[in-house]
C-alpha cells in the first residue's frame, strides 16, 4: 500500500530532474530513457543493459554482476523460443504509455467539465 503511494511521487520527482535522458542503442536494439548524462559523466541502466543483451545481472552487497552469454552460448530463452522480440516489447510499452497518457487526459476533461458545471 505505502509503495503505491509512494511511487507516484518519486516518478514525479524524477520527472522533474534536469538531466537529460538518452536512448541507448546496442547491435541495433534501442532502448529510450536507458542513459543518463550528469555532469558530463553517461551513467547506463544495467537492468536495461542486461535486458537488450540476454544477459544475467545479480546484485550481492556491495558487487553488481553482469554476466553476458560468450560467443557461441545460446540463452535457454531462445533456444525454447518463448522469448518476446525487443520491437514487440517495445510497441507494447509505448502502447500503455499512450493509454496511460489517455487516461490522465479523461480525467482532467471530467474534472473540468464537473467544475465548471453549475450548482443546483
Amino acid at each position: 500500500m505505502i509503495f503505491g503511494l509512494c511511487l507516484p511521487v518519486v516518478g514525479l520527482l524524477l520527472a522533474q530532474t534536469t538531466f537529460p535522458m538518452k536512448t541507448l542503442v546496442l547491435t541495433g536494439h534501442a532502448a529510450a530513457g536507458a542513459v543518463l548524462q550528469i555532469n558530463g559523466h553517461y551513467y547506463a541502466d544495467l537492468e536495461i543493459l542486461a535486458w537488450i543483451t540476454h544477459a544475467s545481472l545479480s546484485f550481492r552487497e556491495n558487487q553488481v554482476t553482469l554476466t553476458m552469454l560468450g560467443a557461441g552460448q545460446v540463452s535457454t530463452d531462445e533456444q525454447d523460443g518463448q522469448r518476446l522480440s525487443t520491437s514487440f516489447i517495445s510497441a507494447s510499452i509505448q502502447y500503455l504509455e499512450d493509454a496511460r497518457l489517455r487516461k490522465e487526459a479523461v480525467t482532467k476533461v471530467v474534472k473540468i467539465q464537473r467544475a465548471s458545471r453549475p450548482v443546483a
